[in-house]
């Protein structure tokens, strides 16, 4: 019996060994986290951090360190410069480790695949820190967090000792502390030193809880970057931000093969009629490379001029209300007519004898003006006053410049909501800015088209001199009604008509056979150039009034 009893009470000892064993087991976790941190007068930062890491019964391979190195401030991307790494034990003996980037942090990998640790392991890192501190009017400022959050285990002890680089009394400095997860703020025990200032958790810290300090203290105690450095390294952060001007150079260099105007003859002569076989339409699309509508308005005086419309002023309703117009069909064009007067024909009167312009409002589409206007480009190809391509790119330019800056639009909103970097979207809206002005300037004109520009322009010096000066022009016709109504759509593309108008004050007494205005109405020059203008803008709304709809297995880790 006694024999039975002493095996039977040391198989119970040896069962409760075995409990008392397991349950003893110490859990993976850090038992100390010690982080060293000196300014240094330069204003980068040394950086020292001790983590006393316990495997327990666990067996790793090692364990990761995540330093978050990239951060957005207003939108804008910036980057911390990480250098200078190593990884050692309390020995001073080298750790095996690789260093990566992954997302906005650097990543030590700190161990070997090939060997296996457990128990308590002592892992000293030290890197060099750049562009980390923050510069105010008044004061400079470290703001660092110190132990991320990435931690998946407990962390017994946490201290942060942060070095000056001389003595400042503490009545200087503003120390803080955070800990807790992510956007918590719970109070650090802080001891400030005239040199060094020590940040520790009260706590322990449990998974996914870290720790951020910030030190504020007096500028003059570290030399600030320079501005040179901190524009390099913030366009090097925010690189989308040149793509604006490598654009612009490529642009202008495109432009000057595929856009730049021949030089023509070089000089301005006097002209005294309107090029020949030109209408008032295709002189202002060449003088600026565009059908404006104000040259649509013009081009359908001039077929007025010619017999094929009348004009009619009718008197408003209202007191305020501007006059309104008829515009009626005399005669029929003909098949010598160009394709773009009978397309203009066809959308402002369609099927109708006679219409009056406040019935034009909402009646003409974006589509049907760009048709007349693609009649008018291929005329000025087909006359050979334009490159084949020139208009193809500009309507290309447009296109881009257009989706450019929707799509920078909404990066912007993104950026806002924490999405994409604003850097970017500026960028896209500044390159669609950058495509939309250069789509102006790639029309090129043919060397015909230079010289016939410069016969314009001395047209358009006749038309606008002033009375006194004409005295100067030799050979200039004799002024005469017939003169005047010619030239009056040609003024008007060129914007010098009420200048046109006031050469004929005292020679132009009746309106001519293909206008009426109110009954009664004494007839001026100058007043029915500004009658023919508020035709014009009538037109010109009627034709803008509508639009189109249309952790890697085998490793630790934290960050």
């Amino acid at each position: 019996m006694k024999l039975g009893r002493k095996l039977l009470f040391i198989f119970l000892l040896a069962i409760s060994g075995c409990f008392f064993r397991v349950g003893t087991v110490a859990a993976e976790q850090i038992d100390n986290y010690q982080i060293s941190i000196n300014i240094q007068s330069d204003s980068s930062l040394l950086v020292t951090e001790k983590i006393f890491y316990d495997f327990g019964a666990e067996e790793r391979h090692g364990i990761f360190r995540d330093i978050p190195y990239k951060y957005q401030r207003d939108s804008f991307s910036y980057k911390l410069r990480l250098s200078d790494f190593s990884v050692k034990d309390e020995t001073g003996q080298d750790y095996i480790f690789t260093k990566s980037v992954s997302g906005g942090d650097v990543q030590l990998k700190i161990g070997s695949a090939d060997t296996l640790v457990t128990g308590r392991k002592v892992y000293i890192i030290n890197y060099k820190v750049a562009r980390a501190l923050n510069y105010f009017s008044g004061s400079d400022e470290l703001y660092w967090n110190a132990i991320g959050s990435g931690w998946g285990v407990d962390i017994n002890q946490a201290i942060v000792s942060v070095t000056l680089p001389q003595p400042l009394a503490k009545e200087n400095l503003k120390p803080d502390c955070y800990i807790g997860a992510y956007g918590e703020r719970e109070a650090c025990d802080i001891i400030a030193g005239d040199l060094t200032t020590e940040f520790s958790a009260p706590r322990v810290l449990s998974p996914a809880e870290g720790q951020t300090i910030v030190l504020n203290f007096p500028k003059g105690i570290v030399a600030p970057l320079s501005a040179r450095t901190i524009l390099v390294y913030f366009l090097s952060d925010n690189w989308p931000l040149l793509l604006p001007i490598f654009l612009l150079i490529f642009l202008y260099f495109f432009w000057r093969k595929y856009g730049r105007d021949p030089k023509g003859r070089g000089t301005i002569v006097v002209q005294y009629d309107a090029p020949e076989k030109m209408t008032p339409l295709e002189v202002g699309t060449l003088i600026d490379a565009r059908a404006d509508n104000k040259d649509l308005s013009a081009e359908l005086v001039y077929l007025a001029t010619k017999g094929y419309l009348k004009i009619e002023q009718i008197k408003a309703k209202g007191v305020l209300a501007p006059a309104d117009y008829s515009l009626r069909v005399l005669v029929e064009v003909d098949s010598a007519t160009p394709d773009f007067d009978k397309k203009l024909l066809s959308v402002i009167l369609g099927k109708k004898k006679e219409i009056k312009t406040s019935e034009l409002a909402g009646t003409i589409t974006p589509m049907q003006i760009k048709e007349i206007k693609d009649l008018v480009y291929e005329a000025m190809k087909s006359r050979q006053l334009f490159m084949p391509k020139s208009f193809s790119l500009r309507s290309s330019f447009i296109v881009i410049g257009i989706l450019l800056l929707v799509v920078g639009f909404f990066a912007i909103t993104s950026a806002g909501n924490g999405g994409s970097s604003i850097a970017l979207a500026l960028s896209l809206m500044a390159c669609g800015a950058i495509f939309w002005l250069f789509s102006g300037l790639m029309p090129q004109p043919t060397e015909k088209g230079a010289i016939l520009r410069e016969y314009i322009e001395g047209l358009k010096l006749y038309l606008s001199v002033a009375e006194a000066e004409r005295i100067k022009f030799h050979n200039a016709p004799a002024k005469n009604p017939a003169v005047f109504e010619k030239l009056l759509p040609y003024a008007m593309v060129l914007g010098v008509e009420k200048e046109w108008a006031g050469q004929f004050a005292d020679i132009y007494k009746n309106p001519p056979s293909w206008y009426t205005p109110f009954p009664g109405q004494a007839f001026v020059p100058l007043a029915f150039a500004s009658d023919l203008g508020g035709f014009s803008k009538q037109i010109n709304g009627a034709m803008a009034s509508r639009v189109q709809s249309g952790s890697s297995g085998g490793f630790s880790g934290g960050g």
